[in-house]
């Protein structure tokens, strides 16, 4: 907690401002926005957002459209809110980051620390998750480090982590269509294995995270899957936010979502609705008065006026670290670490041989008009992106989603 307690004024709200690298809307992508029509006031699709004259689709809104079946009954709601958008808009701290196959870039020296720390303590867990990187010699490396902080009333919508590809990363290609393009199935190759390890520095009420394999994968036993798939099945599992405890999985591949985060002695047993937040509110710790060692996070408006001020056990705050198991490409001959790969070891990939958006967009639509969701072999060639999108989530992202009755199945419901 002193590394999110030093640099606690890192944390920006999420909510519909671009966090690069993380998240943009805006990747000069032809065909990514429609422009904005003095006759058309309202966006042509749900789930977009208003950025420069034009409407693009909301960073994740493919998380809209999965969490969307958890707030369809009085008791689902009870667990994980009623489904306003409010809830989804949370503290992150961007710890540090690589970007377009750089080396990791941290914001702050107690963020180096910190990555050291995490690349050694977090490394036998994630060579686990993908057992044959060790076989051939690869040493799991960390890449992306940032801090969530949820105030109660907050929760984590349904969700896959963003995947990233031998030439395409979230901070050049738009995350839903990273999405989409790994449940897909089609870029398999090129698909970069990377591990996520959630860490709770401190217990809280609530917030409890469920983690699940793909929905394809249900009920199959592990043994009965492809090989390349028995990575990435896990039994369907609910982690509480318990001090010291780390969860490690391939949050690329297994959904997963939280329940409603609560304050200290909640009982649990109601929806409460999430707190309403202004556009770039601020998030900063104290000290509190007369209290030897408690802490307290205070919220403030883009102004500085106070809002809200929460103490520390009421606000579940998760450290997330991704490590690249299997890199994208690496010189022929050697491994990550610069080691000479084993002599049987699987040869990785030149770097001419990376994907780029614009293979990856035609692919996908020439598979939605194989499946019938295209009407011609025309709109495959000339369909923009924006367009596309919608059917693309709808027809790769969803159907991998838990459906409800495995959902209240997992929680008890």
């Amino acid at each position: 907690m002193d590394v999110l307690r030093t640099n606690a004024d890192a944390f920006r709200l999420v909510d519909k401002d671009d966090e690069p690298p993380l998240r943009k809307l805006s990747h000069g992508i032809e065909g990514e926005a429609l422009p904005l029509k003095a006759e058309q006031p309202t966006p042509p699709y749900p789930h977009m957002i208003k950025r420069d004259g034009k409407w693009f689709h909301g960073y994740r809104f493919d998380q809209d459209v999965c969490d969307k079946m958890l707030h369809e009954t009085p008791e689902m709601m009870s667990r994980f809110g009623p489904g306003d958008k409010a809830a989804d808009v949370f503290f992150r701290n961007t710890i540090g980051y690589v970007a377009a196959g750089g080396e990791l870039k941290c914001f702050t020296a107690a963020g180096d620390e910190l990555a050291d720390r995490l690349q050694e303590i977090l490394t036998p867990a994630a060579s686990q998750v993908f057992p044959g990187a060790s076989e051939v010699g690869l040493t799991p490396k960390v890449y992306s480090i940032y801090a969530n902080a949820l105030l109660p009333g907050h929760v984590i919508n349904m969700h896959l982590d963003v995947p990233e590809f031998d030439g395409l990363d979230r901070s050049t290609t738009p995350n839903w269509l990273l999405v989409a393009a790994h449940c897909s199935g089609l870029f398999d190759k090129y698909r970069v294995k990377n591990c996520t390890c959630v860490f709770y520095p401190r217990s809280t009420t609530g917030g409890s995270l469920a983690i699940s394999p793909p929905q394809a994968h249900f009920p199959l036993d592990p043994a009965s899957l492809h090989e390349a798939d028995q990575a990435t099945f896990i039994e369907p599992r609910i982690q509480k936010v318990r001090k010291g405890e780390t969860v490690a999985f391939d949050a690329d591949s297994c959904f997963h979502h939280s329940e409603i985060s609560r304050a200290a002695g909640d009982p649990c047993t109601a929806s409460i609705l999430p707190p309403q937040l202004p556009e770039k509110s601020s998030f900063s710790a104290r000290r509190v008065e007369g209290a030897d060692g408690e802490w307290e996070w205070l919220v403030r408006d883009r102004h500085g006026q106070l809002i809200s001020v929460h103490p520390e056990r009421d606000v579940r705050f998760t450290i997330s670290c991704k490590l690249r198991v299997v890199p994208p490409s690496v010189p022929r001959g050697e491994n990550e670490t610069g080691a000479p790969a084993a002599p049987d070891s699987p040869q990785p990939r030149s770097r001419s041989a990376a994907l780029d958006v614009h293979t990856m967009i035609r692919t996908l639509a020439k598979e939605l008009y194989r499946r019938g969701r295209l009407q011609s072999a025309e709109d495959a060639e000339s369909m923009a992106l924006v367009d596309l999108a919608p059917i693309m989530v709808q027809e790769f992202i969803k159907p991998q989603c838990p459906n409800k009755e495995a959902v209240k199945q997992l929680w008890n419901l």
